[in-house]
């Protein structure tokens, strides 16, 4: 696959700005990414740093992946955390004695 495909110079350009090399810190270039795989929102990439010669594999969306969670009409949404709610448990672990198995048991 090239990099030529719409869309993918976007993603490189993003990973050139914002994405530097693990091993040595030195920052990519464009033509040291290339796009492996496109499909559907998702990206696979491959950068090669120009510094130190290692590679590193990309993950990349359209979107952040929770924004495309299809959203169900009849999914029950939780109401929103309160400070009721929390000094609520605040009291509840301040007298709490068991460990994380109890915890998730109660």
């Amino acid at each position: 696959m090239t990099t030529e495909e719409a869309g993918s110079d976007l993603v490189v350009a993003y990973v050139v700005r914002h994405i530097g090399c693990e091993a040595c810190g030195g920052t990519y270039r464009p033509e040291d990414v290339q796009v492996v795989l496109h499909h559907d929102t998702q990206w696979a990439l491959k950068a090669t740093c120009p510094v130190c010669y290692v590679e590193r594999a990309i993950t990349a969306y359209d979107q952040p992946p929770y924004q495309q969670l299809r959203r169900d009409p009849g999914l029950f949404v939780p109401a929103p955390i309160t400070s009721d709610d929390s000094s609520m448990w605040a009291d509840f672990l301040a007298t709490f004695t068991g460990d994380v198995y109890d915890l998730l048991a109660t």
